[in-house]
């Protein structure tokens, strides 16, 4: 059975049906109007896949922004405690120095302070008796030279302390310092990084802002050509009707039908509608052209290829017929290739 739906079919049946209808628009068929349908549902996936893809730039922008912004505040902060630091460090080197200036002090004013007390030592009533007896003298010099040195170096010794800790102190301080300055290089680096990325990003937003709108016109293009195609369709099965007897009907037959059973189509159509297709049996409800129940119907135009047309369309229901003929041939129905239609060729 040939299932052959060309363009041009309908111009023709009705050229040669009507006769009289001149400079009509070309024909549409199911198929045009099915074409144009699958070609809207592939434009409404393609922009449903561009608003994906948007949507997934618009959060990889977001992300960078706010990684960006986190390394700012990072930067922020580190620059304050690397501030902090140095300041920290410029105060221990200034104590530094006044500690080892202190010590220069302290040694020179106990080296001053010994000389003074052997002076004084030999100037005293003390010193003048030391003079005769010289191992006296020695003991006497010695003990408060002693004396005088003992309470300096404990001095100094402690201003050398000081200054060790202070040492200490700086040299964590500045190498704190150096870690702050390469931390700060670092986020500075990645900052300037990230900045790139975030326009990288805004130029990829931008393109797939720019593809959905495209997409969204293409869809609504697609849909505008359903429209027109389906008017088409419902024009071209409108100047078919035109006239009257089954003969109008036999361009259509010979699409749907083998050669072989065209004639005996028209001959159960007349039968069944006169060729009318907005019959209705008012006692059992069938209709259409080959005169369809509402069952049979739902299996028979889904399975040709016609699911959710009406029982009033034209070639939907010689379609369905047709399929409903072979099926019933393929299946050995006991009444034959007709055994469906109470009609018989």
């Amino acid at each position: 059975m040939s299932l052959f739906r060309g363009v041009g079919t309908a111009v023709v049946a009705a050229a040669l049906l009507v006769g009289s209808i001149g400079g009509a628009a070309q024909a549409q068929t199911k198929s045009d109007v099915d074409s144009a349908k699958q070609d809207a549902s592939n434009a409404k996936s393609q922009l449903g896949d561009a608003q994906d893809a948007a949507n997934v730039a618009a959060a990889t922008k977001s992300a960078i922004e706010a990684d960006l912004l986190a390394r700012e505040e990072k930067a922020q902060q580190t620059t304050a405690q690397l501030d902090s630091v140095a300041a920290n460090v410029v105060q221990l080197r200034s104590q530094i120095e006044d500690a080892e200036l202190n010590v220069a002090n302290l040694r020179t004013a106990a080296e001053e302070r010994a000389v003074d007390a052997y002076m004084n030592a030999w100037s005293t009533d003390i010193g003048v008796l030391a003079l005769s007896a010289q191992a006296t003298q020695m003991f006497i010099l010695q003990d408060v030279i002693e004396t005088q040195r003992g309470d300096d170096l404990a001095q100094i010794n402690e201003l050398t302390i000081q200054r060790r800790v202070l040492g200490e102190l700086r040299t964590q301080q500045e190498s704190e310092q150096q870690r702050l300055q390469e931390l700060q290089d670092d986020l500075r680096a990645q900052v300037s990084d990230l900045h790139n990325k975030v326009m990288e990003a805004d130029v990829q937003l931008r393109a797939a802002y720019l593809a959905v709108d495209q997409a969204d016109q293409k869809y609504k293009e697609a849909l505008s050509s359903v429209a027109s195609a389906q008017k088409a369709y419902e024009e071209a099965q409108r100047k078919i009707r035109v006239g009257s007897g089954v003969q109008r009907w036999r361009s259509l037959v010979e699409r749907y039908f083998p050669a072989s059973l065209v004639n005996q189509a028209l001959a159960v159509m007349q039968c069944e509608s006169g060729g009318n297709p907005d019959a209705v049996n008012r006692y059992s409800g069938s209709t259409g052209l080959f005169q369809f129940m509402k069952g049979t119907w739902a299996i028979a135009s889904a399975r040709a290829g016609f699911g959710g047309y009406s029982r009033y369309d034209p070639e939907a229901n010689i379609a369905a017929a047709a399929w409903l003929v072979n099926y019933s041939i393929n299946t050995g129905h006991p009444g034959g290739a007709w055994g469906h239609w109470s009609c018989r060729p």
